[in-house]
């Protein structure tokens, strides 16, 4: 869950985690990371480009144009160094203003970039992280922690619809490219516009799910860490199978949040024009901008 994950994904790489082996097993993806696509920076795990993945018309998401990431509040100077050679446009940030404040954006005195707040939250869930360590404190193993994402995924795709919908026009626009999503974790907010970006573009649902699986793959160095965090946060009342859906990305939540919305709405298409204000015009206006021919 974002709620919890602010707390134990702001910590700088580099500061003296102890190493411990994690309890549980990661979903793994089955399409091995290409290291084009993945930006290794030190004090920021998952930077990725959104593009490379084939269509169902056999075109390609171009490359270079999207991208993706965790939390950019503890950037090394290396790191700023690297993604100011990406020349981005446009930094969206889908945190909520308290995250901004707690660990603002450190992305140097690169003038060129405009930084976009577009806040995605569960309004069912806590927002401060007191108030979410008492709750775990009190509730504890009866917590169904998987349910709970499942629904927070849900509640991202129709109580913030707007803010989606915002996203996604600035994608379908050429000047605002390149352009970066990011939140905390950069694996439910920005795991989810990602892959309705996807989906809109026309990649399959299986090749979506591989690909939003794919940041286990980037964030395993840190599971340990916070498994234990997350183990603390709670007084040793949370189970390993209890904090494993906090920690990895799952392809059933995506798998449940497209259902819903097919259940809802009859389709994706239905879904953006009736919740997220998209319509096909900019569906294929997107579609112009990011594809490109194989």
């Amino acid at each position: 869950m974002e709620c919890i994950n602010r707390g134990i994904f702001d910590n700088p790489v580099t500061d003296g985690w102890e190493t411990f082996p994690t309890s549980f097993m990661i979903q793994d993806s089955s399409l091995s990371m290409d290291p084009d696509r993945h930006l290794t920076l030190q004090n920021a795990y998952n930077f990725r480009d959104i593009g490379g993945l084939r269509t169902h018309d056999g075109r390609r998401v171009q490359k270079g144009l999207l991208y993706r990431s965790d939390a950019l509040s503890r950037l090394a100077s290396s790191d700023q160094e690297a993604i100011a050679g990406l020349g981005l446009k446009t930094v969206v940030d889908l945190r909520t203003e308290s995250e901004r404040k707690s660990a603002p954006d450190r992305l140097g005195d690169d003038r060129r970039i405009r930084v976009v707040h577009h806040p995605m939250r569960d309004p069912a869930v806590p927002e401060s992280r007191w108030r979410m360590m008492i709750e775990l404190i009190v509730r504890g193993r009866d917590i169904d922690m998987g349910a709970l994402l499942q629904r927070q995924y849900v509640a991202f795709a129709f109580d913030c619809g707007a803010a989606l919908g915002a996203v996604v026009r600035l994608v379908a626009e050429r000047a605002h490219l390149p352009l970066l999503i990011h939140c905390t974790a950069g694996k439910d907010r920005t795991g989810l516009v990602a892959a309705v970006i996807l989906r809109m573009l026309g990649v399959s649902m299986d090749d979506v799910l591989d690909d939003h699986i794919a940041t286990n793959e980037l964030l395993r160095p840190a599971f340990p860490h916070f498994e234990k965090t997350l183990r603390r946060m709670s007084m040793g009342r949370l189970t390993p199978e209890q904090i494993r859906p906090l920690l990895e990305a799952r392809a059933e939540d995506l798998e449940h949040v497209f259902r819903t919305i097919d259940e809802r709405h009859g389709s994706i298409e239905g879904w953006l024009e009736q919740v997220c204000g998209i319509g096909a015009e900019t569906t294929e206006r997107i579609r112009q901008v990011l594809l490109t021919e194989p």
